[in-house]
């Protein structure tokens, strides 16, 4: 939420000191090649936890609540930050990696501040690490298969200190793990990047 606040703000200083960057048709071109519905799904992952954990969540059904909202709220802050970056670039210059990178470095550049690009980098980490929490969700799964005995009995430990099904967690870690190694022998990092968007 702070990235696209950021970028909204960004993109308004930069409208008003140099003007748009891309040109804004309110009906847009429609292009099969631009579709990736992988990564656009993977924006609302984590609402089907709730479902995964619906046994040891308190009020479950306000927890859907929440997930309409959670929804509502994740399109206006992916829909307010493709705006602010088409502003602020033209999409050509706008790589599926380092899209926000680039945006802020254009943003440093044409409103002259020199440590805006650093600060914009280090928000896009603390975003992605805060994103990861996700896979504590995730993690879940081999607990919950246990607990209906599809899998070995080593998955429902928990652990005494944390009450973490950390088995689960070491587990969906160590396939993680392999499948981001795996992915990137012998492949382009672009390549590795979208497949492992896919796959998530």
């Amino acid at each position: 939420m702070a990235v696209s606040t950021l970028f909204a703000v960004l993109a308004v200083l930069v409208w008003k000191r140099r003007g748009v960057a891309t040109r804004m048709d309110i009906v847009p071109a429609w292009n099969w090649g631009t579709v990736n519905f992988g990564r656009r799904s993977h924006r609302h992952v984590g609402l089907e936890a709730i479902g995964l954990m619906g046994g040891e969540i308190r009020d479950p059904s306000a927890r859907c609540r929440g997930g309409w909202i959670a929804s509502a709220c994740i399109t206006v802050f992916y829909g307010v930050s493709t705006v602010a970056l088409l502003v602020i670039l033209a999409p050509e210059r706008i790589s599926e990696m380092n899209g926000l990178a680039e945006a802020g470095d254009e943003a440093s550049r044409v409103l002259g501040i020199s440590w805006l690009a650093p600060v914009i980098a280090l928000m896009v980490v603390a975003s992605g690490m805060a994103s990861s929490a996700a896979g504590t969700s995730t993690a879940r799964l081999p607990f919950r298969r246990r607990a209906d005995r599809l899998l070995p009995r080593v998955f429902s430990r928990v652990h005494p200190r944390w009450a973490t099904p950390y088995a689960g967690i070491l587990a969906m870690g160590g396939v993680a793990t392999f499948l981001m190694i795996a992915i990137q022998l012998g492949d382009t990092m672009r390549a590795a990047y979208q497949e492992l968007v896919s796959l998530m």
